[in-house]
């Protein structure tokens, strides 16, 4: 098992709702949070990540489309 460097990036990209933000290879995770209690509970927070997943992929799927 190789170790990777996991180093948290919160405070250096925009946003402060939604949970913890890191960074590890190159790639950009988020946990999923209410730690400032924004949303009124975990569940909604989850909830939140999970429409910005869905955002995204369509957003990626729209441009390999236009590339085709």
């Amino acid at each position: 098992l190789v170790d990777h460097k996991i180093r948290g990036i919160s405070g250096e990209v925009g946003g402060q709702a939604g949970g913890q933000k890191y960074l590890a290879q190159g790639i950009f995770f988020k946990v999923a949070s209410d730690h400032l209690h924004i949303y009124g509970g975990e569940e909604f927070a989850k909830k939140s990540c999970s429409h910005e997943l869905k955002s995204m992929s369509a957003l990626l799927r729209c441009s390999n489309q236009e590339a085709l």
